[in-house]
């Protein structure tokens, strides 16, 4: 239909229409009639002023193209698919005019960031792959900017649009090198991750790590193995995402990188942890904090979401203090770099800190404003999780309703998309609020509510191999019974599994004993280099 009209107007117009629809928005006359002189429009709108653009936009063009009352135009998606080929040698030229106005760099914003994401589709529809890549590295960071925002869908659609299908992952090898492509399909992953787009994730980031493995990039696939690995583990699949991180350490130790081997340890206690595996998890993290510490100029440890993970691991069993302190240090090294994704998830922890310690009102402070960002960077993942704990959140504090809104929310992000590990702790969230419901007015709907929420989370934990998940649903269970003055014994069964996974000889501060043991390190080593052959 659209062709059928397309061959009834005029050049003049089919090029006015096409020069609308080089731009994704609303965008002067004066902008497109200085557009209208590249060679690619043949002088097909020479002499044109804005005038004439008005009064064939409102008469015969209406419909097609809009008139706003700023004097700016624009044309429907449908319209720019059709008009927009008779002009693609423009461009490069267009794209520049899009983003005239904004600051040199890496943008700061995401309305900003969209119009750059809106140029590189440009670019590439027209086959200009260097660019785009260009633009990309340089008003993105190379897509760092999508973290530090940050903006998880905007970062998977400005990658997508390179690898897209077979045929742009073909030209992108042609055009930029295999090793560009990969860096694509990794980022559409790592994005894709990030925003709760399961599907998304699991097709690229298998296809990335495919990549590195053939082009035999050590760095880059244990890179990639770990976004894997992390995938897998939101999946609930902890054994193929340890297979992937186990694979990361190997290659990382193979080639001596250090940092690699930090991160993979990390991830390794954060997937062991997931599992119960106490001794793994702890040996994981003091190992990849060890190295942190060894290494980082200032004695830092962990840091990132690395720290995140140890801090979550420490709280859990039963060392606030150092999960705290660890977190504090973390959120302060964050903040200066700008890294706002992972500024969130330190608030979203040191909430969930607070409300263990008792203090709801800071709890919710942090949860609040961990919720603001991972929502407005489109990060879904990590706001389920945020949302199970302003659940907990808002049911200590009385407001159930409240509660129950925050919980549905988290499972209705979860459920969906197969994030099983945030879905069991929304369900465990779930009957807890429900016992709390029955305590206040034994309500027999809310009790057996709470007793499907308590089953089914129980269910996923034990299905996944996801330990401390399993012991949430099993206090959820106990909740339930201290509710109704009842005895089923999952507070007895709660209190075994606690005593296998919370060890009586554990480190209390573990981060301590890991500066200490670095110090001795570095003492020992300086005595060996002073002293003579004789004394050592």
């Amino acid at each position: 239909m659209l062709d059928f009209y397309a061959n009834r107007l005029s050049d003049s117009d089919r090029y006015l229409l096409a020069a609308i629809s080089l731009f994704a928005r609303p965008v002067p006359v004066a902008a497109v009639l200085a557009l209208a002189k590249h060679d690619a429009f043949g002088g097909h709108l020479a002499g044109w002023k804005s005038a004439r653009v008005q009064a064939a936009i409102r008469d015969r063009l209406a419909g097609l193209a809009s008139w706003h009352l700023d004097e700016t135009v624009s044309a429907h998606p449908l319209i720019r698919d059709t008009f927009r080929p008779l002009v693609l040698g423009a461009a490069e030229t267009a794209a520049e005019s899009a983003l005239a106005g904004l600051p040199v760099g890496k943008v700061t914003s995401r309305t900003n960031a969209l119009r750059v994401v809106e140029a590189v589709e440009l670019l590439l529809d027209a086959g200009q792959w260097q660019a785009a890549d260009n633009l990309n590295r340089v008003r993105t960071g190379n897509g760092e900017i999508w973290k530090n925002l940050p903006a998880a869908r905007l970062g998977e659609r400005a990658a997508i649009a390179f690898v897209a299908t077979s045929v742009r992952r073909h030209t992108c090898v042609k055009q930029l090198g295999a090793r560009r492509r990969a860096f694509y399909l990794s980022s559409v992953g790592l994005f894709a991750l990030y925003a709760g787009d399961l599907v998304t994730a699991r097709e690229f980031l298998p296809l990335s790590v495919g990549q590195y493995r053939d082009d035999r990039d050590a760095h880059d696939l244990a890179i990639s193995l770990r976004n894997l690995a992390d995938c897998y583990g939101q999946l609930g699949n902890v054994t193929a995402a340890r297979d992937a991180a186990v694979e990361a350490l190997g290659i990382a130790e193979s080639v001596g990188e250090r940092g690699s081997v930090l991160a993979s340890h990390a991830y390794l206690g954060w997937l062991a942890g997931l599992r119960g595996e106490t001794v793994d998890a702890e040996d994981h993290f003091v190992a990849a904090d060890q190295i942190e510490v060894t290494d980082d100029p200032n004695d830092a440890h962990l840091y990132s979401l690395r720290g995140i993970w140890w801090a979550e691991w420490l709280a859990r069993t039963g060392r606030l203090g150092p999960a705290k302190k660890l977190t504090d240090g973390n959120l302060e090294l964050c903040r200066s770099y700008g890294w706002n994704q992972d500024v969130a998830r330190c608030r979203e922890l040191l909430g969930r800190l607070a409300l263990k310690a008792g203090r709801a009102a800071t709890a919710r402070r942090h949860l609040a404003a961990a919720a603001v960002v991972f929502r407005d960077g489109d990060l879904l993942t990590e706001l389920a999780t945020t949302l199970v704990d302003l659940a907990e959140c808002t049911r200590v504090a009385g407001d159930l309703e409240a509660a129950e809104h925050n919980v549905s929310e988290a499972i209705a992000i979860a459920g969906p998309r197969g994030l099983i590990v945030v879905q069991s702790a929304a369900l465990s969230a779930r009957a807890r609020i429900q016992s709390s419901i029955v305590a206040v007015n034994a309500a027999p709907d809310s009790l057996a509510r709470g007793r499907d929420a308590a089953d089914a989370a129980l269910r996923l934990a034990i299905r996944h191999q996801l330990t401390w998940y399993e012991l949430d649903a099993l206090h959820a269970h106990a909740d339930l019974d201290h509710a109704t003055h009842a005895d089923h014994g999952w507070a007895d069964q709660a209190n075994v599994l606690h005593g296998r996974l919370v060890l009586p000889n554990l480190d209390p501060d573990p981060p301590t004993t890991v500066k200490q043991r670095v110090a001795g390190s570095r003492t020992s080593k300086r005595l060996r280099f002073t002293q003579s052959p004789t004394q050592i």
